[in-house]
């Protein structure tokens, strides 16, 4: 008994395995055609395209800038306070400018914008192209010989590629600012010396991973939002599921990314 339920469980496991395996290709295979698509329509209907980027850039970008603003300023000053706290009771408060670079610029504001944009941009994403596949739209622009991946996707990918890479950056500069301010305002901390000491603290391989995670979250999730838009052919009551799963998975994989690039950058 016990060894068949570990062969079954054995067997569960390898199915769950494969079929992620699966869905993580077909989702790489998808953002392959959108770049095959990119570069052989590359010039075609760029007014109509251009005009979609920008629509996707202040949808995304900046209609989200009062939520992010919100959350950078709540984290930057609770961080900051926190933070000072607990190193001026082991005598380092020196290492407060680090360890905010480190905790808010490299970890904290690249999650909480990558989940901003899933759960506000993301969702969008998956039922307009969800609903558009199921009413038929995408196929009425197949027979007008218009590229649905050119026309629907390249827009809303590099749209939110842009708009994901300068919301981190916002939040960054904006968690800080409010993180100077309230230690300024609470503790005996001079600004001046605070701000030098934040410059000097900042490396490199901290700007490197910020534009990475900006880059990499920005790509993702509008690949795999769009794929399971994509996935919607039968009728309207697969998009709501579809959408869920979408944002599950963009979870994941943003969860994921940021941790193969923390230990590449550590």
């Amino acid at each position: 008994m016990p060894r068949a339920y570990l062969s079954n469980l054995s067997g569960m496991t390898g199915r769950w395995l494969l079929a992620k395996a699966n869905h993580i290709l077909d989702t790489v295979a998808f953002f392959w055609v959108c770049l095959k698509v990119m570069v052989r329509f590359h010039g075609h209907g760029r007014r109509l395209t251009s005009r979609i980027l920008v629509q996707q850039i202040y949808y995304t970008g900046v209609q989200s800038l009062d939520l992010v603003s919100l959350f950078a300023v709540l984290t930057g000053a609770i961080l900051f306070m926190q933070g000072y706290e607990f190193l001026a009771k082991i005598g380092s408060t020196n290492a407060l400018a680090r360890l905010v670079i480190v905790v808010i610029g490299r970890e904290i504001a690249p999650m909480l914008t990558a989940i901003i944009v899933i759960f506000r941009s993301g969702s969008a994403i998956t039922m307009e192209i969800g609903y558009m596949n199921v009413l038929g739209e995408i196929e009425g622009l197949e027979m007008q010989g218009v590229s649905p991946y050119h026309y629907l996707c390249i827009p809303r990918l590099f749209g939110v590629m842009v708009s994901v890479i300068c919301l981190v950056i916002w939040f960054d500069l904006a968690a800080i600012a409010a993180g100077v301010v309230t230690t300024w305002i609470f503790t005996d901390l001079t600004v001046s010396n605070l701000i030098y000491e934040l410059v000097t603290s900042i490396r490199g391989a901290d700007f490197l991973v910020v534009l990475a995670k900006g880059l990499f979250f920005g790509v993702t999730i509008p690949v795999v939002c769009l794929y399971h838009g994509f996935m919607a052919h039968d009728s309207i009551t697969r998009v709501p599921p579809l959408t869920s799963r979408a944002l599950v998975n963009c979870l994941l994989y943003v969860v994921f990314l940021n941790v193969i690039l923390t230990v590449a950058y550590a």
